[in-house]
């Protein structure tokens, strides 16, 4: 994945498919797709080296950001057993898969044909770039103080965490985890617009579309 990439994030919820939620929760599932960005071990158990399975990957990892504003506990991935024991959602999401180029770059016309080919659904288009520059050029006004190095040791700050070395104190003021991905402080902003604001997930926020 390149720094050109866009993130996408498609979340399908299916409120047909439970007849009972939680109390605080505003959505009884929740179904997650993407690459590293959204993998959640499914990667561990598969024969590649796209993994982040080692230190100082997940020292303090929380949950997932979306969960957690919806109510729900963390999805857990598709290839393991969790999946047996849980009704509210599964994490497809498989770190180096990518998006097709002819995908990629029609991204928004695919989503379309989709929500119409499968009626009652509804599809997501998550856009972080700008919000993401915005952090790299204000970074005070969302809590950052470095926005160019990585908080783990990567190499020439391009690569992943090396393993087992103990990664920066304060990583919620550090806007890249490693040279590809944003820290948990960063994921937590952008689950937030995507959540209730317009300038990063549409045609719909994540709350209008459990509402809808």
């Amino acid at each position: 994945m390149t720094s050109s990439t866009l993130w996408l994030l498609v979340l399908s919820i299916f409120s047909h498919l439970y007849s009972t939620r939680s109390i605080k929760a505003v959505a009884p599932a929740l179904f997650v797709f993407g690459d590293s960005l959204l993998d959640s071990r499914n990667n561990n158990f598969l024969v590649t080296l796209a993994r982040a399975d080692f230190p100082p990957y997940g020292v303090d990892f929380s949950g997932g950001a979306t969960a957690q504003l919806l109510g729900l506990p963390f999805a857990p991935p598709y290839t393991s057993h969790e999946i047996l024991k849980n009704l509210t959602g599964v994490n497809y999401a498989s770190g180096a898969s990518g998006i097709l180029p002819e995908t990629g770059s029609n991204l928004a016309l695919t989503l379309n044909n989709l929500a119409d080919s499968l009626r009652g659904s509804v599809f997501i288009h998550g856009q972080t770039n700008t919000l993401v520059k915005n952090m790299i050029v204000n970074p005070f006004k969302y809590g950052f103080v470095d926005t160019k190095n990585p908080c783990c040791v990567a190499g020439d700050a391009t690569l992943a965490c090396t393993p087992n070395l103990p990664p920066c104190l304060n990583d919620n003021q550090y806007l890249w985890w490693d040279g590809y991905h944003l820290t948990e402080a960063a994921y937590f902003i952008v689950a937030r617009v995507c959540f209730s604001g317009s300038s990063v997930c549409s045609p719909l926020n994540i709350n209008q579309l459990v509402q809808n």
